[in-house]
């Protein structure tokens, strides 16, 4: 068996379920109870993935853009980086869009982004087009499609570490 460690952030804007989302990795709990989170929160998951173990450090970045400044240092040594969007507010696009545009200039890892709310009736938009790496359909509320999301990242990761 091979055990890996990975470093992996999750960015958006607030009030979007990062949070939710980690807490479905980490603790397979999916409470819509969050918190806000000022500055940066921490948590690990385990996954095992045929032969492979993966140790997972999540790091969930404050979603307020004056934390901006401060990307650098919490991006430092990801291998992986997950936006999130709500396609039912705007905002939420534009804001992912801005923060690939400073992701490319910062940081050399897979990027995907997270489509959350597809238990909402929304409009399909070709992510594509914004330059993410990949993009999967997420439902924090039902859970779905999230645990192939960090496995989709971990691909990403392990083809990323081959070159």
């Amino acid at each position: 068996m091979t055990e890996c460690n990975y470093k992996i952030c999750i960015l958006g804007d607030n009030k979007i379920d990062k949070t939710i989302f980690i807490n479905k990795l980490a603790y397979d709990d999916l409470s819509e109870q969050s918190k806000l989170i000022i500055g940066i929160d921490f948590d690990s998951a385990k996954k095992t993935i045929g032969e492979n173990i993966f140790k997972l450090q999540l790091w969930d970045l404050a979603g307020q853009t004056k934390f901006n400044f401060m990307l650098d240092t919490y991006l430092s040594g990801s291998n992986g980086i997950f936006v999130m969007i709500n396609p039912t507010i705007t905002d939420t696009i534009n804001s992912a869009i801005r923060l690939k545009h400073i992701l490319d200039t910062k940081i050399k890892c897979p990027v995907i982004l997270l489509i959350n709310k597809i238990d909402a009736d929304t409009d399909i938009i070709n992510y594509k087009e914004y330059g993410f790496d990949k993009f999967i359909e997420i439902s924090t509320k039902t859970g779905d499609g999230i645990e192939s999301a960090c496995e989709m990242m971990l691909d990403l990761i392990s083809l990323s570490k081959n070159f």
